[in-house]
């Protein structure tokens, strides 16, 4: 091997932290790359905060029906101090008559204490079937977000195996370049040979070292490629961007895919997404009821008792409990006759939000299908590729190896060798791109059917 060829692969693996030190790092699967994400994803982990929230809406939901119960309790004391009035009083005047006179009255400083206990029970009745629709519409919100956190799983999932595809892409890219310019490095070495024994022209040198350049610079290129791939997956997996590691080189099968009806039919009963916004429409539809509600009457039973008394013992002993009370009880009907038309708005309000929710639904039914028809049209085009491609490279190949025996036996240019060169690089890059984004596209069809992370 020439000191040159030593040099560059030297600098390869110094540069390049996949070929170098990176083999030190973490072995990454696919299954562990998922694994990770599914509890790490920011998309998984909001969406479970958001069935969080919608749990205590359901509990809240509840509050109007169960029973209101306070108690009260308390100690005061009034104080008033020395108090002077002018009053009229009925007199004698001087000649013996009745008459009217004014006098000063002074009433002493005065305090008074006053102690209380009271409780109160009010329990909703009827109200227009405001808290039955609530608790109903509460739920299906509920049943919304818990298929919200399986879509976002499932999106999690198919995120990271598409990255996971990608960068193994992107290196699978990056070896293809390697061997590009190890080529490029044995036709720069095969051409200054003959280039020293008069067989071809200086120019040709000149020529097979710019192609080494242009070689090196895709190789690097490549690199920052590969780099940024490794980044967006641990993006995806919920990870610092920078956390090193490697993954691992497999041959992915041909997979096996149902038919269109097939597909789509599993789409429409497993997507979780589809089922979040039918759970939604639910949801709309209730607020529907809880907006009509409010032209209703409603009714509420009501219970209090209270006591009162100067002495504390007087109102909380138990050898009193039957003095110094008092109580009430009834029942309170409620008819909203106006309120400035805020019920009509938001009716009209509540209305507006089930129409749009239920076209949100044909809308996403509607991106659904065509993404798995869009997968499948290109599962059906990366198959019949795949057989181009593999012919593409064995002719490549063979294009290659005559045109440099050509060359050297000088019946062939240098230009015919790298024409050759870059038809082979081009058939490699074709058929890795093919490999993996077949892959990528059943990763697609199997998150828009919803069964990314039940089948295989």
């Amino acid at each position: 091997m020439s000191t040159y060829r030593k040099l560059l692969i030297l600098g390869l693996l110094i540069v390049n932290p996949i070929i170098g030190k990176g083999q030190l790092a973490e072995l990454l699967t696919l299954e562990a790359s998922n694994s990770v994400a599914l509890h790490r994803n920011f998309g998984v982990r909001s969406a479970e905060f958001g069935l969080q929230q919608r749990d205590a809406q359901v509990m809240g939901a509840y509050s109007a029906i169960l029973p209101s119960v306070s108690i009260s309790s308390g100690r005061s004391r009034y104080l008033q101090g020395t108090t002077s009035n002018i009053g009229n009083v009925q007199g004698i005047d001087e000649n013996g008559n009745p008459t009217i006179v004014s006098k000063v009255f002074t009433s002493p400083y005065f305090q008074r204490d006053n102690n209380s206990f009271g409780m109160s029970f009010r329990q909703n009745i009827y109200d227009g079937g405001k808290w039955w629709n609530n608790i109903s519409r509460a739920k299906s919100y509920q049943t919304a977000s818990s298929h919200g956190v399986e879509a976002a799983k499932n999106e999690a999932v198919y995120n990271t195996t598409q990255s996971y595809l990608e960068l193994a892409k992107a290196k699978a890219l990056q070896y293809a370049l390697f061997d590009a310019v190890m080529l490029s490095q044995e036709q720069l070495e095969r051409t200054e040979s003959l280039y020293e024994l008069g067989s071809v022209a200086r120019t040709d040198f000149f020529k097979a070292k710019v192609q080494l350049g242009n070689d090196r610079s895709n190789l690097l290129n490549q690199q920052n490629v590969v780099a940024f791939a490794k980044s967006r997956l641990n993006i995806m997996m919920g990870r610092d961007p920078l956390t090193q590691f490697r993954i691992e080189e497999v041959e992915y099968p041909k997979v096996e895919y149902p038919s269109r009806e097939k597909a789509m039919a599993t789409a429409l009963d497993n997507n979780p997404l589809l089922k979040q916004k039918m759970a939604s429409i639910q949801g709309a539809e209730d607020g529907k009821k809880v907006a009509k509600s409010a032209f209703l009457p409603s009714l509420t039973g009501y219970v209090n008792y209270n006591r009162n008394n100067e002495d504390v013992g007087r109102v909380f002993s138990p050898s009193n409990i039957s003095d110094n009370w008092s109580s009430s009880l009834g029942l309170s009907l409620n008819f909203n006759l106006f309120n400035g038309f805020a019920d009509k708005a938001n009716l009209e309000e509540s209305q507006a939000i089930y129409r749009s929710t239920r076209e949100d639904y044909e809308s996403t039914k509607r991106d659904i299908l065509a993404l798995i028809d869009n997968a499948i049209t290109r599962l059906e085009t990366f198959e019949e590729l795949d057989a181009i491609f593999a012919d593409n490279k064995e002719s490549a190949e063979e294009d290659l190896r005559l045109a440099t025996e050509r060359y050297e036996l000088g019946s062939a240019t240098l230009l015919e060798v790298q024409d050759a060169q870059v038809a082979l690089l081009r058939s490699n890059t074709s058929t890795i791109r093919n490999k993996y984004d077949y892959q990528i596209a059943h990763a697609q069809l199997l998150n828009a059917m919803g069964t990314i992370r039940t089948e295989k």
